[in-house]
């Protein structure tokens, strides 16, 4: 773990970052502590989702010997599935439609 949220004195809280051994941030409300998570988090996800998708474009690897293509992902579904499950999912994707139910 990076970081501890401490309660400051004033009831206010700071991030303790037990890496640096020091405060990082101070004086935030409850809700401002979420939201700074939450905006860490978010930045984290989009950096992590822009490296997948770049790689895939790029035809490389980004799951290394675990990335499926397309047709990969569709015999695994029948496989585990069976064919009725594969067929669906395939024909949900491919006529863009919303409305796949399993």
């Amino acid at each position: 773990m990076g970081y501890q949220i401490i309660k400051q004195p004033d009831d206010k809280y700071c991030f303790f970052d037990s890496c640096i051994d020091n405060v990082t941030i101070c004086d935030m409300t409850h809700d401002e502590m979420i939201e700074a998570l939450v905006e860490e988090a978010r930045t984290d996800i989009i950096r992590k989702v822009n490296s997948v998708l770049t790689k895939l474009e790029k035809g490389e690897r980004p799951y290394y010997n675990d990335t499926l293509s397309f047709t990969d992902m569709i015999k695994r579904i029948t496989d585990v599935h069976g064919k009725i499950e594969g067929k669906k999912v395939k024909s949900f994707i491919c006529s863009n439609t919303c409305t796949y139910k399993k």
